[in-house]
């Protein structure tokens, strides 16, 4: 799932595009749960399918720990101890694992053994 660029125009023909104010703006939406909502329902329209990690960007890490947490064989997340492994799991083993997050943006730490993931 990707966005439209900033360096596209928009296509709604009555916005007038300001190339110094291109991306602006974004960050007033974070947090609102459209992100969440997006992927949510990608997953439920193509059940069949997983999702990696081909492409996620520094601002979706936070979104892409939280799905993990709630269905780690579902999503893949570059900050969980599993990530190695993350192939390999099935719906019945991806409980079964050793689900150690650190925040985004630092490697997991897989000398910790946490009580919670």
């Amino acid at each position: 799932m990707l966005s439209k660029p900033y360096a596209i125009d928009s296509i709604d023909p009555r916005r007038r595009e300001n190339p110094s104010q291109r991306g602006a703006g974004w960050e007033q939406y974070t947090g609102l749960g459209i992100g969440r909502r997006l992927y949510l329902k990608a997953a439920e329209e193509l059940p069949q399918v997983r999702w990696g990690g081909n492409s996620i960007s520094r601002h979706a890490q936070w979104l892409r720990r939280s799905l993990h947490t709630s269905d780690p064989w579902r999503w893949w997340t570059m900050n969980c101890t599993c990530r190695d492994q993350w192939d390999q799991l099935t719906p019945e083993t991806a409980d079964q694992v050793e689900h150690h997050q650190t925040l985004p943006g630092q490697p997991p730490d897989t000398t910790t053994t946490p009580s919670n993931p």
